[in-house]
């Protein structure tokens, strides 16, 4: 299929050919009949794309914080590297489309195929031949309503959005700043709601069009107060709906002159909020800011899930803003025609986008319109004829299923060399597989991860998907007859651990879990250090991580398991490795309030774990948030046998041993990524296994057994046996 994909680092737009989507159970797949720009958002992103290297840091400070501090803890180059990696990940853009559905989801069952929807949201509105959509981000098209009217939709639905936050009533005066695509739906709309508006633009066609539309009274930025003292008889406005974009903060404060006292402003537009005071003081104003299309618009069990708010309680969600813009249209309170100006295929984007930038043109709606006669292939992959799987002696045949920044920066760089052929690759989206293909020089690539593990070409996965999944491809994987690499957690509970111990035992596959930290160059130099040991080893692990925010997808408890899950086996399974012997006693503290309302989060970011091991080594973790982020992010010490060697980061280290001390060096961080790959990719070539099951489900059980020593307040035994 064909999709709009754009650059983050230079803003270049191509029109590339991508796989479908794969279709999720809480949705759709929507064959798109129009996609509409969004000329304020799409001439945004395009801008900040287009921006230096300086300009992209200055905008977005949060994101040059993470540089610098990933800078401190893991040298300039592999933060670079990193930094490039995510500017070359291209982004799919467009946020506004309506077609034909093609396929549903399971937990989608109130839409069928052939029904006309409306589609909305980042990554599913796109302007692609076929999108996926969250069932609660789609709404049915009335027969009545033409579906390239219903591409505006989304649009309509931010409209909404505004009046509900400005909480407007019939009756009411209502001056609405900016008559781009949004401000003419917002003038229609309080216009059906009963209202008197007073609409303003610095485009006399935009001010004329917003009179025909229903505006009472139009005038254009110099003259805006004056006509609002007219307007309103002196009294000011109930509402100001601030739909404009500028780079001056002074529409905050010419808003505040244009509302009367207790009035209501409203932000919806892009520009800098600076309030002044004094004046939102005197007259007592409320500021709000309406955020996109409604409620559940950021919410990932609203939109990821598809898990919608009840309908008692949450009467409009984005979902339902989307439902109620398209019952405007049928009704005819609302016209989507007048403001529809331009069409191109989406072969043409190119040009449309050049439009969308030409100023003297200053275009209202640009719809890309799609082929609903050509044929999509709903395969993502070839499939070959059956055969017998490829034995590793005739070279590995390599497919990836998940394609994230983790992976593209740390594990995929290191996949190319003599005797692997990168056969195909399998990611959550269009946009990142196609890439992925592009970048590493993967034949095919798709969205369907089954499609890939029944594949009989391939002999070799490397599985880099969110947590979630890591078990159930991997136990597929192995049934199916393939050496199996699978990013850590290996699983986020027993059943799983057990589902995939038995997978592994069953069919003798091979089978390496993503613990890098191992084959790290001084990991590999401590445990030689101690070769000869003749008792056993004190350790301790030092973490000083960075906090995540509560909605990150790792703190979910179903996609990402929480940190401990996700983060905590790295460092048992190093610890391991070190003594030589497996965990059998843990116990875990944590710091934090239980009665906090982020307790749980804090409990999992903020303790104390005590490991005893097989050989009567022990090993204490201290996985802490709220350190100085300038200390290294990990410390490791260990004695043993009158000898001591301190690892700073995995960058530098010291030697003890009697009086004499040698210190390591390294120009860059190695955590091992490069000699995990290496290792998997030569043991699969030779059917050896460079992790032995035996550790790998004794690092994995001993992290799920942290969480029930935390629970039940004592120390837990670790028995990976009983696993079989």
């Amino acid at each position: 299929m064909k999709q709009l994909l754009q650059s983050y680092r230079t803003g270049a737009l191509r029109v590339e050919e991508a796989p479908l989507p794969a279709l999720r159970p809480a949705g759709l797949l929507v064959r798109n009949a129009f996609s509409l720009i969004s000329p304020g958002t799409e001439r945004a992103q395009m801008e900040l794309a287009r921006a230096s290297l300086l300009e992209k840091a200055r905008q977005r400070p949060e994101q040059l914080r993470q540089v610098l501090r990933s800078a401190r803890q893991e040298g300039w180059l592999t933060t670079y590297r990193k930094a490039m990696d995510r500017l070359d990940t291209p982004v799919a853009v467009g946020y506004c489309s309506a077609g034909l559905v093609l396929e549903v989801g399971a937990e989608a069952a109130e839409f069928q195929v052939g029904d006309r929807v409306a589609c909305a949201g980042e990554g599913h509105g796109s302007h692609a031949e076929v999108v996926y959509v969250p069932r609660t981000m789609c709404a049915r098209v009335p027969q009545s309503v033409p579906l390239e009217h219903a591409a505006a939709a989304p649009l309509g639905a931010i409209a909404l959005e505004s009046l509900r936050q400005a909480n407007v009533e019939l009756g009411e005066r209502v001056a609405v700043v900016g008559l781009g695509l949004v401000g003419l739906l917002i003038v229609q709309l309080l216009e059906a709601a009963g209202c008197h508006v007073l609409a303003s633009d610095v485009e006399p066609d935009r001010t004329r069009l917003a009179r025909e539309l229903g505006a009472e009274a139009t005038c254009d930025a110099d003259h805006l107060e004056t006509a609002a003292e007219l307007f309103t008889g002196g009294r000011g406005a109930d509402a100001v709906i601030l739909a404009a974009s500028t780079r001056s903060a002074a529409i905050v404060e010419t808003a505040g002159r244009l509302a009367r006292e207790k009035g209501r402003i409203v932000v919806v537009g892009s520009f800098p909020i600076e309030v002044p005071r004094r004046l939102y003081y005197e007259k007592e104003l409320t500021l709000t800011l309406s955020r996109a299309f409604g409620a559940g618009t950021y919410d990932p069990e609203f939109i990821e899930r598809g898990r919608d708010y009840p309908y008692s309680y949450v009467r409009w969600t984005a979902g339902r803003h989307l439902e109620e813009f398209l019952a405007q249209l049928a009704r005819g309170r609302v016209r989507a025609e007048p403001l529809l100006t331009h069409r191109y295929p989406i072969d043409r984007a190119a040009e449309a986008y050049r439009l969308l930038e030409d100023k003297a043109a200053r275009p209202l709606g640009i719809l890309f319109t799609y082929d609903l006669e050509k044929s999509v292939t709903p395969a993502p992959l070839r499939r070959a004829p059956p055969v017998r799987p490829a034995a590793p002696e005739a070279g590995l045949q390599l497919g990836v299923i998940g394609c994230g920044k983790f992976a593209q920066t740390y594990l995929l760089p290191h996949l190319r060399r003599r005797g692997v052929r990168l056969l195909a690759v399998a990611t959550a989206t269009s946009a990142s597989a196609s890439h992925a293909r592009r970048k590493f020089g993967f034949l095919e690539a798709g969205c369907d991860a089954q499609a890939l593990i029944d594949d009989p070409r391939t002999n070799c996965l490397l599985i880099a998907t969110r947590h979630d999944l890591h078990a159930r491809l991997t136990a597929a994987g192995l049934r199916a007859g393939k050496a199996v690499f699978v990013e850590k957690p290996l699983a986020l509970n027993e059943d799983e651990l057990r589902q995939v111990a038995a997978a592994a035992r069953d069919t003798g596959g091979y089978l390496q879990v993503g613990f890098n930290r191992r084959f790290s160059r001084l990991g590999r130099r401590a445990r030689e250090f101690f070769a000869a040991r003749q008792g056993p080893l004190v350790m301790t692990y030092r973490v000083n991580a960075a906090p995540l925010p509560g909605h990150h997808w790792v703190n979910d408890p179903v996609e990402g398991g929480g940190r401990i899950r996700s983060e905590i086996c790295h460092f048992i399974d190093f610890l391991q490795f070190l003594a030589g012997a497996p965990p059998v006693r843990v116990y875990a503290e944590a710091a934090g309030s239980a009665t906090s309302p982020v307790a749980k989060i804090r409990e999992e970011e903020n303790l104390h774990i005590t490991l005893h091991f097989a050989d009567g080594s022990t090993g204490v973790i201290t996985y802490t948030t709220v350190g100085d982020p300038r200390v290294s992010r990990e410390r490791v010490e260990i004695f043993g046998d009158r000898a001591v060697v301190r690892i700073n980061n995995f960058r530098t280290a010291n030697f003890h041993r009697r009086h004499r001390f040698h210190p390591v060096w390294l120009l860059q961080q190695d955590m091992g990524y490069r000699d995990e790959l290496k290792a998997f990719l030569d043991g699969a070539t030779r059917g050896h296994m460079p992790i032995p099951l035996e550790e790998i489900l004794a690092s994995s059980l001993a992290a799920l057994r942290v969480l029930d020593s935390l629970n039940q307040r004592r120390p837990v035994e670790v028995d990976w046996n009983r696993l079989a």
